[in-house]
Parts: structure tokens; C-alpha cells; sequence
């Protein structure tokens, strides 16, 4: 990190500087959307995979976040806000064994979709990842409101190449998620942020997209 640091730094734990730039400009739009103007970073880990789809890479993948966060000059407690920003929540234990701020849009995201006692699902492009992702409901706190995982067919690297399908594959997801009676439904990746927004214009109310969710837990920070 600089000299100048900001006040949240956003962390890719895959290695895409695209889908980087792109979660953090969506933290900033939706911090500022809640009149929360912060300063954001968005770094990229040094290594790993473009898109993090098994539990052995999300695994690597938390070693390479927590060297990344890592400031020799500043204690945990000077450094700013870290947003880890895959679905797993690769290093946020660690980071927060360590003393630093952090919240990781998995967590961010299933808790806000349980909020007030909702039952929720998780929508995704990423079989292999499944179940870590119960595992994160669970340390969450919000097992017993989980209607579980619901997943897209197409192999997750297609359709990260494909934004128009993978938009459509999730909304099918959707409607499956909404048969099974959950009342909200989280699409579970960063990389899935903006076929999320699309598809929360489709499902008002319903749609919970994680770098919204990680910017709530930030701004409600700043003013706690």
C-alpha cells in the first residue's frame, strides 16, 4: 500500500485486473449511493487463478489476499478498510485474526439477504465451490434461514467469457431459488456483480448483490 492511503481497499483474490476495476468501481458507485464518499483502492493479488472455481485455489488464494494487505509501515489498526472480494472470503479470517478491519462480500452478502429473518439462497456459476459456500452460511450465522445453493450448468470459465449468458443461466437460477421458497437470493461472486445488478432490476426486493452488501458493512462502519 502507499503512503497515501485510502480509506477502503478492495482485494481481487483472482488474478483478472478487469474484474478488479469493475468491483471497484461498483464498491465506490454503491458506497457513494449511500452517501458514504470514501476513498477506494482496488488491488489485485500477485498470483492464483483469473477466476477462482475450486476449494483448493480459494484455499491458495488467502495467503496471496493476506500478503497483499500486509503493511510493514502501518499496525492493522492504522490501515484502512479491506473489502475482500470473492465469494469464499479467501483471508478475512486471518486478516481479522490480525487485527485488521475487513469484511468479505460472502459474508457481507448472507447476512444482509437474512436480515430480518428472511430465508435465502445462493445462486452461482461455480459447482465445485458449493460446499464452501454452506461452510461460509455457517460461520455467518445463518444456516438455519439457508434454502441452500442453486447452480448454473455451463461451465463457470464459459460463461465468464459470456456476460449475456451468464445473465441468463443465473436468472434461471433465480426462478428455482424462488420455487424452493426463498425469499431473497444472493448471486455468489464478485465477478457475477454486474449480471447481479441487471437481474435485481428484474427481481426487486429479491436480488442481493455482495459489493452492495460489503458497502453497507463499510459504511455502517464509518459511522459506528
Amino acid at each position: 500500500m502507499s503512503e497515501q492511503s485510502p480509506d477502503v481497499v478492495l482485494v481481487n483474490p483472482n488474478t483478472n485486473r478487469a474484474t478488479t476495476a469493475m468491483m471497484g468501481g461498483r464498491l465506490l458507485k454503491a458506497l457513494a449511493d449511500m452517501n458514504c464518499h470514501l476513498q477506494v483502492s482496488a488491488l489485485t493479488v500477485a498470483a492464483g487463478p483469473a477466476l477462482i472455481t475450486g476449494p483448493e485455489a480459494l484455499t491458495a488464494s488467502a495467503g496471496h489476499v493476506v500478503a497483499l494487505v500486509q503493511d510493514p509501515v502501518r499496525t492493522p489498526e492504522d490501515a484502512p478498510m479491506v473489502v475482500v472480494a470473492a465469494f469464499g472470503d479467501p483471508g478475512v479470517p486471518e486478516l481479522r485474526d490480525a487485527g485488521f478491519r475487513v469484511t468479505g462480500i460472502g459474508e457481507a452478502a448472507v447476512q444482509a439477504a437474512a436480515a430480518g429473518g428472511c430465508r435465502f439462497a445462493v445462486a452461482t456459476t461455480t459447482p465445485d465451490l458449493a460446499e464452501a459456500i454452506c461452510g461460509l452460511v455457517a460461520r455467518a450465522g445463518v444456516a438455519d434461514l439457508f434454502t441452500g445453493v442453486e447452480l448454473t450448468t455451463t461451465d463457470p470459465l464459459v460463461l465468464a467469457e459470456n456476460p449475456e449468458a451468464c445473465r441468463e443461466e443465473l436468472d434461471a437460477v433465480v426462478r428455482r431459488c424462488l420455487a424452493a421458497r426463498a425469499q431473497r437470493v444472493v448471486i455468489g461472486g464478485g465477478p457475477l456483480s454486474d449480471a447481479a445488478a441487471d437481474l435485481a432490476g428484474r427481481y426487486p426486493d429479491v436480488i442481493v448483490e455482495p459489493l452492495t452488501a460489503a458497502a453497507a458493512v463499510v459504511a455502517y462502519s464509518r459511522h459506528s
